[in-house]
């Protein structure tokens, strides 16, 4: 008997092993996307999300660190099975297979040395650029330097750690990476991001060409119905990401930099919206790009917004939502009146007819009380006047970045 029951054992744990799928996974240092952390565990964004859904469907979890170009080495042979983190191109989707619907969107920003000012990519004339070796990044930078006639020297990168590295020790004069790894490592180089931006992208898991099929399925249908879900693991994860952003070594211009893009994000979405009537009758859809446009906007910890000339909201990002505690539904066509004390309510009104009265770009400060959380909190805002095509005004945009508590324990009494 006691044979019987070990055999059945047996059979009932081989069984489990058989059904277990072991996936291996590539990594390498991008973080907060993906990245191995300093106790040498893989950690990220997509790291996490690969964790719930693996964890669904039974999968064990193999990360096996490498650079970039020899990553998809490794996919092309079959070292590994799966390699988060790659933007899509129709070039590459020759190579590699993708899932349907983007895990993450991203973009891509220049850094440079603290005291170079770069606002425009016509100073990118002569400059040496270090761009991360075999990237969609570097195929797209130089199609667009080239749009603007421009001539730089690209200087090989193995990774986003050695292009920062290269500008830091004057190799370089400027770096491209992603805009999440900017915002986590540009300050240990003293490097600050300009204001120089390109190369929105879709970010995929991919599998090697006819390979691993059943993975990227499983992958679709998780990221199908979590994107579908306010509360799902994959907006619980994106939150928590962005609650960990290093803010406090975020320089001042990288902000100014949050706020021109946000401001040309905001601008195109609009567009998009006021266009999308006469674009579906040439077929022409529109639901990816804005898709794209709320996610990257919702990654911002900058509050960004859109109003009437009434006050009433057109728009709010998720970090508006967080901090009233409401959903999307429920801003529109409210005024701050919902959502805050009569003052700070009367005070933030003013400020926005001041920016639409004056016609220009206002900056200033704001101390806030939520109604949701009895708390104030001071913001650095920026607001512009928003006009039709006719020059007639119907709203405004702004921009609100949270202002770190003054330590006022080392000041004279």
């Amino acid at each position: 008997m006691i044979r019987l029951i070990s055999l059945l054992l047996l059979l009932l744990l081989g069984s489990a092993a058989v059904q277990a799928r072991d996936v291996r996974v590539g990594i390498y240092a991008n973080a907060p996307k993906i990245f191995l952390d300093a106790d040498g565990k893989p950690a990220g964004i997509l790291v996490e999300l690969l964790g719930r859904i693996a964890a669904q469907e039974g999968w064990q979890l193999t990360y096996l660190p490498c650079q970039w170009k020899d990553c998809l080495s490794n996919l092309k042979t079959g070292v590994i099975d799966l390699m988060p983190d790659v933007a899509y191109s129709a070039s590459r989707e020759k190579l590699v297979d993708f899932h349907r619907t983007p895990a993450l969107y991203s973009w891509s920003q220049l850094f440079s040395r603290q005291g170079e000012v770069i606002i425009s990519p016509l100073q990118m004339d002569g400059k040496r650029v270090a761009l991360l070796t075999q990237s969609v990044q570097a195929e797209e930078f130089v199609r667009w330097a080239t749009s603007y006639g421009v001539k730089v020297t690209i200087v090989p990168a193995d990774s986003f750690e050695h292009a920062f590295q290269l500008v830091a020790k004057g190799q370089a004069d400027l770096a491209a990476t992603n805009n999440r790894y900017g915002e986590f490592h540009a300050a240990a180089h003293q490097l600050v991001g300009t204001s120089v931006i390109f190369q929105p992208a879709q970010l995929f898991y991919v599998t090697a060409k006819g390979r691993n099929g059943e993975l990227l399925t499983a992958i679709e249908n998780h990221l199908t119905n979590w994107l579908k879900d306010p509360d799902s693991a994959y907006y619980e994860v994106l939150k928590n990401w962005r609650a960990a952003s290093p803010e406090a070594i975020i320089p001042t211009r990288f902000w100014q930099g949050v706020w021109l893009l946000s401001g040309l994000l905001v601008l195109v979405a609009l567009l998009a919206y006021g266009l999308r009537g006469q674009v579906r009758k040439k077929g022409i859809e529109l639901q990816s790009s804005e898709q794209m446009l709320r996610t990257i906007l919702d990654s911002l910890d900058a509050c960004i917004y859109l109003k009437d000339t009434q006050g009433r909201y057109l728009f709010a990002n998720q970090a508006v939502l967080d901090l009233w505690q409401t959903r999307l539904e429920d801003v529109i066509g409210s005024t701050d009146e919902k959502f805050f004390d009569a003052a700070t309510a009367t005070n933030i009104r003013q400020n926005d007819l001041k920016a639409m009265s004056e016609g220009h770009k206002v900056s200033l400060d704001e101390a806030n009380k939520v109604s949701a959380t009895g708390k104030v909190v001071v913001y650095q805002s920026t607001k512009l006047p928003l006009y039709n095509v006719d020059g007639s005004l119907y709203g405004l945009c702004g921009i609100s970045v949270e202002k770190p508590a003054v330590d006022k324990s080392h000041h004279a009494v």
